[in-house]
């Protein structure tokens, strides 16, 4: 008969790794706090702090005390009701640098910001007339706010697109960007999505400081646009094909600078390509001219018009040219008379009965 033993020891050590774990889970449990929300809060002061909006609980009471007193953003006005969303609060806490993992959230889903009753914000800023603003400080501010608001649609949205901002908001804001010596990052509580149509118009965003006890929070208003689409081939077009409405489609510019770029469809289809396209490259109207209806050598058909009189011969084509274009064009006699007519047709022209007095257009 054959006696089995068991070892004692894999047992040993799972129960030492779960102790363990246990021990970890406990002390990260006592620095933890939660955050719980007021789904109604009375603000007082110039700035509302977390333990205005939230009951802040934990066994580190230093934790808790610095949780209590983080800047989120500026007190509404007198008489003015703001309401605040779980995402924007857990956004503002995150750009103030509170760990979300390790400090759970709870409570309302919304809080709504009212002004204690017959209470104005006692600070030195309110007692005294705030200082005026410059027009250099002013532009300075908003440069910078659109330069986040820049940042975050170029990081978040669309990295290629060259994204217009301009922003629109209360003289007291500029004044507070201004006076922030700090980088501020923009954020916004609207979902982030690659549609860039979705962010076009006027949008809100949130800007602030990462770095600890930068300044409050800051709401701002601004005006979100793309530049207008261009016509941009949808395949490789060589030079001389007359494009067609499958061969084009409208894409947003590039960042280069283009020069006299098409916007409309209709105004490119049915002209002649002067230089190939790659699939995506942006139609110049240099590049663009009426279809050839006449070549250089060509021998073509001239009419000639005068007094109700109309004569048809044959003559040569001296140069290219399109409808409504003029070119010069010489008779096959021996005289070789040199005429200017204008392109009416295919390998059809008619000559100008004013010739020296017509002033020919530049070639297109």
């Amino acid at each position: 008969m054959i006696e089995m033993q068991y070892s004692t020891r894999p047992s040993l050590l799972a129960f030492t790794l779960l102790l363990a774990f246990a021990t970890i889970s406990a002390v990260a449990t006592a620095n933890a706090a939660e955050i719980r929300l007021k789904p109604r809060a009375q603000t007082s002061g110039a700035t509302v702090r977390l333990g205005d909006v939230a009951d802040v609980y934990g066994d580190d009471q230093a934790n808790v005390a610095k949780l209590r007193n983080v800047n989120l953003f500026p007190s509404p006005a007198p008489g003015e009701r703001r309401k605040i969303s779980l995402r924007q609060m857990q956004e503002v806490l995150q750009l103030q640098g509170v760990n979300l993992i390790k400090n759970r959230m709870s409570g309302a889903s919304t809080i709504e910001l009212i002004p204690a009753a017959g209470t104005t914000v006692q600070t030195a800023a309110m007692r005294q007339p705030p200082a005026p603003l410059n027009t250099a400080a002013r532009t300075r501010a908003q440069k910078k706010a659109e330069q986040s608001i820049r940042w975050f649609l170029t990081t978040y949205v669309d990295a290629e697109a060259d994204w217009k901002v301009r922003v629109e908001t209360s003289l007291d804001v500029l004044r507070s960007i201004d006076k922030n010596r700090h980088i501020l990052v923009a954020s916004s509580n609207q979902q982030v999505t690659a549609d860039r149509q979705q962010w076009v118009g006027r949008r809100q965003f949130t800007l602030a400081s990462p770095q600890e006890g930068a300044g409050a929070v800051l709401q701002v208003e601004a005006e979100i646009g793309l530049p207008e689409l261009v016509v941009v081939a949808s395949r490789s077009v060589r030079r001389g094909e007359i494009l067609q409405e499958s061969d084009l489609q409208l894409a947003a510019p590039p960042r280069t600078r283009l020069v006299e770029p098409a916007y409309h469809l209709e105004e490119v289809v049915g002209k002649e390509l002067k230089r190939s396209l790659s699939p995506g490259q942006a139609v110049s109207q240099a590049a663009l001219q009426s279809p050839r209806l006449v070549q250089r050598n060509e021998i073509v058909t001239v009419y000639v018009r005068a007094a109700g009189v109309q004569v048809r011969t044959m003559a040569r084509a001296l140069e290219e040219g399109g409808k409504g274009e003029v070119v010069r064009v010489q008779s096959l006699d021996a005289a070789r008379i040199k005429h200017l007519a204008r392109v009416t047709d295919f390998q059809v022209v008619e000559i100008l009965a004013a010739g020296p007095a017509v002033v020919r257009p530049a070639q297109r």
